[in-house]
């Protein structure tokens, strides 16, 4: 794989008549953390959550939560309850962007 599974996230937005892209995560997580895998995003597009259910020390995973834009932007990432947990795997926003739900696998 081109990334060895860490994975990425790609914002496009559409402009102009045309999809423009608008943000890349580049290499933000490590190999194997399959960041990406599940996405959602919020109603007004201000705020998204990524998993990457292959994620952390011992593959406990995690989801990625970004909300806001340029000096105003907050990033959180927070890692499964257990080994093998492979949390991030399912996940939801509600439109508002203000609650998240995500499952770990079993």
């Amino acid at each position: 794989e081109k990334n060895n599974g860490a994975g990425q996230i790609t914002l496009y937005e559409f402009k102009k008549g045309e999809w423009m892209e608008v943000e890349n995560s580049g290499t933000l997580a490590s190999p194997g953390f399959g960041l990406g895998t599940t996405v959602a995003i919020s109603g007004d597009g201000k705020a998204l959550v990524a998993g990457a259910p292959g994620g952390g020390l011992n593959n406990e995973g995690g989801i990625l939560i970004k909300s806001g834009s340029g000096r105003n932007t907050l990033v959180s990432v927070f890692y499964g309850p257990s080994p093998s947990s492979s949390m991030g795997l399912e996940l939801a926003m509600s439109k508002d962007g203000k609650t998240v739900a995500t499952s770990n696998g079993v």
